[in-house]
């Protein structure tokens, strides 16, 4: 979410017809799928909000156009995340996302204590010397507000 810097330029780029530049972060899905291990991931909401509901240029753009703008579009952009300085951090961080809770919610104390085991060996793997780092995906998507 930006800061209120950030919104009041997004403001004022909207009052000027200047493109608004917003980034939608698409993640997370990684770190869903070790813990469900085997299993498949339940499926998103239909509709509402969710992790990747911004994810589908159709929607966003649909969502874009009904609020007025035009000259949508969308940059695909691949940079890592970062998931803090060390393996134990990352496993807090992953730990607290709502995806995770839910999903080891879900699950006996065999079955959480496993799908951990799993998360920790993914994000030992992903350690680097600048930290955690998986990889992601996002849209930097414009537009313009006639």
């Amino acid at each position: 979410m930006p800061g209120e810097r950030q919104r009041e330029q997004d403001r004022g780029d909207l009052l000027a017809g200047e493109p608004v530049r917003r980034l939608a972060v698409d993640g997370q899905q990684a770190a869903g799928q070790v813990v469900a291990g085997d299993a498949d991931l339940p499926p998103p909401p239909a509709t509402g909000p969710h992790p990747f509901s911004l994810g589908d240029p159709a929607v966003a753009g649909g969502i874009l156009a009904a609020a007025g703008f035009t000259e949508v579009g969308f940059t695909d952009v691949r940079e890592p995340v970062y998931y803090g300085p060390d393996a134990a951090v990352a496993l807090d961080v992953v730990r607290g996302l709502r995806g995770t809770k839910d999903l080891l919610a879900g699950m006996d104390a065999a079955a959480a204590e496993s799908a951990l085991d799993r998360l920790r060996a993914t994000i030992a793997a992903h350690q680097t010397d600048a930290g955690v780092l998986f990889d992601a995906r996002s849209w930097i998507i414009t537009a313009r507000r006639p």
